[in-house]
């Protein structure tokens, strides 16, 4: 399912009620703003920093990326990539594009 990723650590905490599986990633990042697509998501919300588009991760995954909490809460065009949305049109053209340790929460 995922090809073009380029680490994966997967990690197994067991806690006193279950386990809770989690895992790293280093993913090909890139970042959006409503100019370059809908304002309304893939899940029917308007877009916000805090959303994440990604293909390959279902919908509400929770994903941490430079020590930021994030929702995947749309699709994007770009397999194998974690689009990160961005109020700010320059900010995201500075981001550009960027291998990104990411944390996913399981």
């Amino acid at each position: 399912m995922i090809r073009k990723i380029i680490g994966l650590l997967g990690l197994t905490f067991t806690l006193g009620y279950g386990t809770i599986n989690a895992e790293w990633l280093s993913v090909e990042c890139s970042a959006y703003t409503p100019h370059e697509s809908d304002t309304i998501t893939a899940t029917g919300e308007y877009v916000h920093v805090g959303g994440v588009a990604c293909n390959f991760l279902p919908f509400g995954t929770v994903v941490h990326i430079d020590g930021c909490r994030y929702v995947v809460n749309d699709r994007c065009g770009i397999d194998d990539c974690i689009d990160i949305f961005m109020n700010d049109h320059n900010q995201a053209i500075e981001f550009g594009r960027q291998i990104k340790h990411v944390y996913i929460e399981r």
